[in-house]
């Protein structure tokens, strides 16, 4: 269970590297930025209130204005005559916050191992780089913006790669680094390949935006990491690589995430050094791909973070790159694994992929080494399988009928109910994917004539798996899941390699693919339901909705936050059965369940609670009758 959220955050760093000696020695340490945020706190106003009516209030609260964000649309301000806890209670009163928060420090994700030269790099062979690299070695018009410590420009592995973005620590565009973290992960990016010195960078010949939010000590507040990644998505990033974080949730930096991904930018974060399943911020938010890090032999390492909430894997053990001052140094960390996926999303964005084509490509083919669904819920990045679905240009693609078929993305379908699919595992990292469209109803899924120990799987429309089968040897596999009604996503897979070019297996899915019920009408009302905003802890409250003679009820969620993984809203029908279970940041969604009967019921545990969910509008399908004047037009009509 998670730690109770923190006014400060102090992350455990032990820094045993020695740096160059002409380094700064001026910046404020980590504890001194510790206690400089105990009188500050951050303001996020509501959208279109005037700039005179921030000042007003901050003149009321008789608070000093340190710095604004335009964009974000938040204020960084020093309390007076009152502690935090009471500025933020104060602040949050008003009617045009939206929220305030306390300002936290996050940290450099990293451990440092051998500070001499070493000539092992097997990040990049371990992810199949050298045949990723026959089709693509990036473009220069793609930026990955490393927001770090800086970026040492003038490194003779970077000199050709790197642009000053803004310096956030410093408020200047000088984006220096003068710590060295920055430096080295920019080297694992993007250092020169092929110029017979150094190291290769996992995407060569792409461009690195220098983005300064940590000082000389690897600290930086809250504000500071969510101003660099607004910059770097305000300013074209393709790639914003996140090594940094920390044990404390910032809604700020929440916020600057969800605006880099809706500008387009893909956001690799680093899952944190801590050896724990513990949440690690930004790399939890939904927006984010948590990486966590593998030494050579593809073990977790000792310190990485793991849990369902993270994404993918990658090299993060005694990493060889490029050093502050020149030459090349090792270390070990999750900030080290996040570059390598970085890279690796840059070179996907090279060939003209966007930020959800991205994710997918990243996710959907890596490779299942041990600790793939246990320590995180994708594989270990591969790069030439993540361009083109197959790991070696081979495989027998001609041969095998349903591909490219090897993603989500590519999901073969949509298929039909009840017939028949025929196909092939080619080879230890061949995958088979089918898309299917069910109306809400039992999904049933078989899997036979298996020539080896091959696993089923079903993912939903957002790319979660909510089912699976693992059955062992050659036995079928099956599975049965009530679902709503949606897109899914079937997955064949190999279990340890497990492939035959001979021998087929047999697929076959049986579901309601019609509006399931007959003849009728959906049937909407207003009718309003929230939780507590929000809601507390040991939270578990039902909300009911009934219509006799319905054949199916629905619940229109406009707004739902809840603390993934731990507090969840479960969905039940008219028996009291639970049909669906919800958790997490979700846009707005019908839940649909058969019956004249439907129940939202919130559980949450004993600490960190969130906004809760919102019900605006209910529906109640009636079968053999039409609309009457009574059922109102909604915004949202059930599809």
């Amino acid at each position: 269970m998670k730690r109770a959220w923190i006014v400060v955050l102090a992350v455990v760093l032990t820094l045993t590297m020695s740096f160059a000696p002409h380094l700064p020695a001026q910046a404020e340490s980590k504890s001194e930025l510790a206690q400089a945020s105990k009188d500050h706190i951050i303001v996020k106003f509501k959208e279109n209130t005037s700039q005179s009516v921030m000042s007003s209030l901050h003149e009321k609260e008789e608070s000093e204005v340190l710095s604004r964000n335009e964009k974000l649309g938040y204020d960084v301000i020093k309390v007076e005559g009152q502690t935090v806890e009471e500025a933020i209670a104060s602040y949050e009163r008003m009617e045009n916050v939206e929220y305030a928060e306390p300002r936290i420090v996050y940290e450099a994700f990293w451990t440092p191992d051998d500070p001499y030269y070493a000539s092992d790099q097997y990040g990049p062979q371990n992810m199949d780089a050298e045949a990723a690299w026959d089709i693509t070695r990036g473009d220069s018009s793609i930026k990955v913006a490393v927001v770090d410590t800086g970026v040492q420009d003038d490194h003779p592995d970077l000199s050709n790669q790197v642009s000053q973005g803004y310096d956030f620590v410093d408020n200047d565009g000088n984006a220096y680094d003068e710590q060295g973290h920055g430096t080295h992960v920019a080297g694992t990016i993007a250092a020169t390949t092929n110029n017979g010195k150094g190291v290769a960078g996992v995407a060569p010949d792409v461009s690195i935006m220098a983005v300064r939010v940590l000082d000389s000590n690897g600290s930086g507040y809250n504000d500071w990491v969510a101003s660099g990644i607004e910059y770097a998505a305000t300013n074209g990033a393709h790639v914003i690589n996140l090594s940094l974080g920390g044990s404390s949730s910032s809604q700020v930096v929440k916020d600057a995430v969800e605006y880099a991904w809706e500008q387009g930018s893909v956001v690799i974060a680093a899952a944190g050094n801590s050896n724990t399943s513990s949440p690690s911020y930004p790399a939890y938010y939904e927006e984010s791909i948590a990486v966590a890090a593998v030494d050579a032999n593809d073990n977790r390492a000792s310190f990485s973070n793991y849990g369902s909430w993270v994404d993918i894997a990658a090299p993060g053990v005694n990493i060889i790159s490029t050093q502050l001052g020149g030459g090349y140094v090792k270390y070990s960390g999750t900030s080290m694994a996040a570059p390598h996926t970085a890279g690796a999303a840059a070179l996907l964005s090279s060939q003209g992929m966007n930020n959800a084509e991205v994710r997918a490509a990243l996710e959907n083919n890596a490779d299942a080494i041990p600790g793939t669904d246990n320590y995180w819920q994708n594989g270990r990045v591969n790069m030439y399988r993540a361009l083109t679905g197959d790991d070696d240009g081979g495989g027998g693609d001609d041969e095998d009928t349903f591909e490219p078929n090897d993603s989500i993305a590519t999901a073969y379908g949509p298929i039909n109910s009840g017939e028949e699919y025929e196909s092939f595992i080619f080879d230890g990292s061949d995958e088979d994917y089918y898309k299917l469209e069910a109306a809400a109803g039992t999904i049933n899924i078989s899997l036979k004539s298996l020539p080896g120990d091959y696993d089923l799987y079903l993912y939903n429309a957002s790319g979660s798996r909510v089912a699976r089968s693992w059955n062992g040897s050659t036995s079928d596999e099956s599975i049965s899941y009530d679902a709503a009604a949606g897109t899914y996503y079937i997955r064949v897979v190999g279990w340890n390699g497990a492939s035959s070019k001979s021998d087929s297996y047999l697929l076959k899915a049986t579901f309601t693919s019609d509006d399931g019920g007959g003849e009728g009408d959906w049937y909407y009302e207003d009718k309003r339901f929230d939780t507590d905003h929000p809601y507390s802890n040991y939270y578990n409250k039902s909300h009911t909705y009934t219509k006799s003679g319905a054949s199916k009820v629905a619940l229109y969620f406009s707004r739902f936050e809840t603390e993934s993984n731990y507090d969840f809203v479960y969905i039940k029908d008219k028996n009291g059965t639970t049909k669906e279970t919800f958790d997490g940041d979700l846009e707005p969604f019908w839940v649909i369940v058969d019956g004249d009967k439907i129940t939202a019921n919130l559980v949450s545990d004993f600490s960190i609670t969130d906004y809760g969910y919102s019900i605006t509008e209910v529906a109640y399908f009636i079968e053999g009758e039409a609309p009457t004047k009574a059922s109102k037009k909604s915004k949202h009509p059930i599809k």
